[in-house]
């Protein structure tokens, strides 16, 4: 799912700022630095229970004709994040040194 939010926004790991973290849902949390505002998506099938049994053509043709708040279901959130967690270059940074 990282690769398809990625893609979507232009958010990478190597730049802090798309974080992976798992908590075995399927979900992915946006933030708005500038206002503080989030919301988190969750696609309503993939945390069903009831699974159904169709070909891979047969559920694309669903997603085309399903609306999108019928897919995914949209709640705001509260996330907090540390100075060292915001996008760009560490504020703080450690170095360690291995001596033999």
């Amino acid at each position: 799912m990282s690769d398809a939010v990625q893609a979507v926004t232009g958010c990478s790991m190597g730049k802090r700022s798309l974080k992976q973290m798992n908590y075995g849902k399927f979900a992915a949390s946006f933030y708005k630095i500038s206002t503080g505002e989030a919301f988190r998506v969750t696609d309503v099938d993939a945390n069903s229970k009831e699974k159904r049994d169709e070909t891979t053509e047969e559920m694309i043709e669903r997603f085309k004709k399903t609306p999108s708040d019928e897919l995914f279901s949209l709640q705001p959130v509260e996330i907090i994040l540390d100075e060292n967690e915001l996008p760009g270059s560490p504020r703080d940074k450690v170095f360690l040194c291995f001596m033999q």
